[in-house]
């Protein structure tokens, strides 16, 4: 019932970008909805989404001027190129560049996030961009995680800018839209 009341879900069958724009702003208006999350990117059709440094800049700058528009905040979700493995044996933290198809995902982007596991039951979040210094500042923060609940809790990780914050209050930071 909470995730009923909270969440507006879209139809997935129609993945056009222009559909998923309209029922995105029907969801606006009638729901209230301050911040669409679309996921993954790879999923969307469309006249932009031709896979081209062009096609996905149109795309990118399409969506930041809806959201400008309309007052929300849009998420895309983005998966990287293949990371490999450095000679450490560790695998890099993917940025905006490292997003398949377009430098433009890092420079078309207000704010950037990766997403990863660190070691088993260790998650690393990683903002590799801030454009306005009011949206937060670049930095890293790692999660443990537990199997038992599904739930995620800050852990110290030296120099983590995050380290004097909550979970909630990080990803409050991240998702807000002021």
């Amino acid at each position: 019932d909470w995730v009923e009341s909270q969440f507006v879900f879209l139809d997935e069958s129609d993945t056009d970008i222009q559909s998923v724009l309209d029922r995105a702003h029907a969801a606006i208006l009638r729901n209230g909805v301050r911040l669409l999350i679309i996921d993954p990117y790879n999923f969307l059709t469309g006249e932009f989404v031709d896979g081209t440094v062009q096609g996905i800049n149109t795309l990118l700058v399409s969506l930041k001027s809806f959201a400008i528009e309309h007052g929300i905040a849009i998420w895309l979700v983005a998966h990287p190129t293949k990371m490999y493995r450095q000679s450490d044996g560790k695998v890099p933290t993917p940025g905006g560049y490292d997003i398949s198809g377009s430098a433009s995902f890092f420079n078309v982007a207000d704010a950037g996030l990766s997403i990863g596991r660190d070691s088993p039951g260790k998650t690393l979040v990683t903002c590799w961009k801030v454009r306005f210094p009011w949206i937060g500042d670049t930095g890293q923060a790692l999660l443990d995680f537990s199997e038992r609940d599904g739930s995620f809790s800050s852990t110290n990780f030296g120099g983590d800018i995050f380290a004097e914050e909550s979970v909630e209050d990080i990803f409050d930071t991240i998702g807000s839209v002021d």
